[in-house]
């Protein structure tokens, strides 16, 4: 992974160098008719857009990409944040299933950690198998739909649909599974009607007091409010 990072930084700075190259023949022409100086000043340049690139992915690797703590405080882990920490956490996740693949938390933890790195679609597959172990835990199958949604790209698929309808069987008023059923109306066409449903679930929360899904239904109200 290092390698690939390295590899993108570089592909990054050659980019960045050609946009800029335009900048170069006009500072070029500012310089000196001295070679040394025309040297210094391309050097210069091509240095600072090799380092802008190296220093973006030296801290993702190292203190990790901006949102992964707001995200595990989100989900109540905390695995650290920097690439290097989370590779850690992935592996021990995974041995501990390998150790113990009968036991559906060990799935669990598997998908958190797959989750904060981006890894949807397997996380998808790990809350796949807790489910199915331990089927009706309300958190479970509220993750496993959200892990679906975003391995979809934001679509609420039939799958997903299906098990945020199954969240209302067991709990009528949950506030997730009535967010993203909503989204799934105005996928459907039904637009008037998912943004009143939206908009009775945003009441309800505050009222809950679940402040992330608050934050959550108003920036969904705010995009298709806009379509």
């Amino acid at each position: 992974m290092l390698l690939l990072l390295t590899c993108i930084a570089v592909i990054t700075g050659l980019v960045v160098f050609l946009l800029v190259k335009p900048l170069i023949g006009v500072l070029l022409d500012d310089a000196t008719g001295n070679d040394l100086s025309r040297t210094s000043t391309i050097c210069l340049i091509a240095g600072i857009c090799l380092l802008v690139p190296f220093v973006s992915f030296g801290t993702y690797y190292f203190l990790g990409a901006p949102g992964i703590a707001e995200l595990q405080k989100y989900r109540g882990v905390d695995y650290g944040t920097s690439y290097r920490a989370l590779k850690v956490k992935i592996a021990q996740a995974e041995a501990q299933l390998v150790a113990h693949p009968n036991d559906a938390s060990n799935w669990v933890e598997l998908a958190h950690a797959y989750a904060v790195v981006g890894r949807f679609g397997a996380a998808s597959n790990a809350m796949r198998s807790a489910v199915r172990m331990e089927p009706g835990n309300i958190e479970r199958e509220i993750f496993l739909g959200e892990l679906l949604v975003k391995t979809a790209g934001g679509v609420v698929t039939s799958e997903a649909h299906r098990t945020f309808v199954k969240v209302l069987e067991l709990d009528a008023e949950n506030i997730p599974a009535r967010s993203y059923l909503a989204l799934a109306m105005f996928q459907d066409g039904q637009h008037r009607e998912a943004v009143a449903a939206l908009e009775k679930t945003l009441i309800d929360a505050e009222q809950m007091q679940k402040w992330h899904w608050v934050s959550f239904i108003r920036f969904q109200l705010a995009k298709l409010q806009r379509k």
